[in-house]
C-alpha cells in the first residue's frame, strides 16, 4: 500500500483539518482548533477565490492539509469529486462519478463520499477513493452523512431496504476495503438508525421509536439503550448527548442516562455545541442555550428557517433561505450579534484560516481581508 504514504506526505495533517461530517467524531459541528477568524476578524471577511461547478456542490467538503475535496452533480445526472488547493482554489484533479453526494470523510488515506444514484434496491452507497487522484478503491452500502471516524476506524449507517425486508444497521467498516468489521441491528433492533457519534471507543446512534443506543466501538456489542431520547443523529460533547425528536431537544447525561434538560423546538434541528453553548437552528430562527442548564441565551428570529450551523473561534455560521436564495449568516457566538452581511451558499465550514462556503454554483473561500494590515 505504498500510495498511502504518498498521500500522507502530499497532504500533511493539521489539527484544525475538517476531515469528517460535523468536524469531529462526536459531531459537535465546532472546529475547536481554529483560532484565526475571531469575531473581530470575521467582520472583515472577503472572498479570496471561487471555484465554479456545473451544478450544485452537494454536502459539506472535507479539508485535509493543503487540499479541499468536494462533490458536485451535473445536469446529466452524473457528477464529479474534485480536489482543490485550499490557498487559491486551483483544481488538482477531478474524477467523474455517477451521482456523488457529500459530506466527504477522510480516513486512513481514503476519501469517502456518497453515491445518490438509487438503483432498483433503493440502497444508498458510499465509495472509497484515493485522495491524490480520485481512483475508486471500493464501494459499500451506507449513507455518507452518517459517517464518523475515530482511531482510524470508519463507522456509519446502512439504511433499511423495504423491498427486501432488510432492516437498517450500524456498521464499522475497514477503511482500506469497505468491508464490514461488525454490524449491529437487523433482527436485534429491527428498524432504521440515524447517524453515528463515537466518543471514548463507544458508538452512539439513534433509532426509530426515539431510542438511543450505546455500542462498543471494537465489538459492536450493545452496552445499553434508552427509550424516549430522540430520532436525530446524536451529538456528543463532554459526556452529554444532544438529541431531538422534532418537538423537543434533550440533553442526556450519558453516565447516569438521565435527561438534564429539555427545550421545545418547532422542527428537526441542526445543532452545534461549542464553549458551553448549544446552537440550534429551527423554523423560527437561530438560538443559543447554556449547555449546562438549557437556559436561552439569545435568539435570532427569522421568517425563513436556518438549515445548518457550524462554529469556530467564537463565530457561528448559520445557513438559511432568504427570499428563496440560500445564504450563510455570520454571528457572534456569545451575543448573536451580526458580524458580517450574509454570503451566498448552502452551508459553511471553517478550516485552515478560511471559511469555505458551498452552493449552487460551486465553492467560495473567504478570509480576513484587513488582518494582514492590522495584525
Amino acid at each position: 500500500m505504498l500510495w498511502t504514504a504518498g498521500v500522507a506526505s502530499a497532504m500533511p495533517a493539521r489539527q484544525g483539518d475538517w476531515r469528517q461530517p460535523r468536524f469531529d467524531s462526536g459531531r459537535s459541528g465546532s472546529n475547536s482548533a481554529e483560532t484565526t477568524l475571531s469575531p473581530f476578524r470575521a467582520r472583515h471577511l472577503r472572498r479570496i477565490w471561487k471555484f465554479e461547478t456545473p451544478q450544485p456542490v452537494v454536502g459539506a467538503p472535507s479539508v485535509v492539509g493543503h487540499r479541499i475535496f468536494l462533490a458536485s452533480q451535473t445536469m446529466h445526472e452524473t457528477g464529479a469529486v474534485r480536489s482543490l488547493d485550499v490557498s487559491n482554489g486551483r483544481s488538482i484533479w477531478s474524477r467523474d462519478l455517477p451521482c456523488p453526494i457529500g459530506p466527504l470523510t477522510m480516513v486512513q488515506g481514503v476519501l469517502v463520499t456518497g453515491d445518490d444514484c438509487l438503483d432498483a434496491t433503493d440502497a444508498s452507497t458510499i465509495v472509497g477513493l484515493r485522495p491524490f487522484d480520485g481512483r475508486t478503491l471500493w464501494s459499500a452500502d451506507g449513507i455518507a452523512d452518517s459517517s464518523a471516524v475515530q482511531h482510524r476506524s470508519l463507522f456509519g449507517v446502512v439504511p433499511r431496504q423495504t423491498d427486501f425486508g432488510e432492516d437498517g444497521a450500524v456498521v464499522r467498516y475497514d477503511p482500506s476495503t469497505g468491508e464490514r468489521i461488525w454490524s449491529f441491528g437487523g433482527h436485534r433492533a429491527g428498524h432504521d438508525f440515524f447517524g453515528t457519534a463515537i466518543v471514548h471507543r463507544r458508538v452512539y446512534v439513534t433509532g426509530r421509536y426515539d431510542t438511543l443506543y450505546e455500542l462498543g466501538a471494537r465489538s459492536g456489542k450493545l452496552h445499553w439503550s434508552l427509550s424516549d431520547a430522540g430520532t436525530t443523529a446524536p451529538i456528543i460533547v463532554d459526556g452529554v448527548a444532544y438529541v431531538s425528536d422534532l418537538q423537543q431537544l434533550r440533553a442526556i447525561d450519558l453516565s447516569s442516562r438521565t435527561v438534564r434538560w429539555t427545550v421545545p423546538i418547532s422542527a428537526a434541528a441542526q445543532i452545534a455545541v461549542a464553549d458551553g453553548r448549544v446552537f440550534v437552528n429551527e423554523q423560527s430562527g437561530l438560538e443559543a442555550f447554556d449547555a449546562s442548564s438549557g437556559q436561552l441565551l439569545w435568539n435570532r428570529a427569522r421568517r425563513s428557517p436556518y438549515t445548518g450551523v457550524s462554529v469556530a473561534d467564537g463565530v457561528v455560521y448559520a445557513d438559511r433561505r432568504a427570499g428563496g436564495r440560500p445564504v450563510v449568516g455570520v454571528f457572534a457566538a456569545t451575543t448573536g450579534a451580526v458580524l458580517h452581511h450574509p454570503v451566498p451558499g448552502y452551508g459553511a465550514i471553517v478550516s485552515s484560516g478560511r471559511v469555505f462556503v458551498w452552493g449552487s454554483e460551486g465553492i467560495r473561500a473567504y478570509t480576513c481581508g484587513a488582518c494582514a494590515a492590522r495584525g
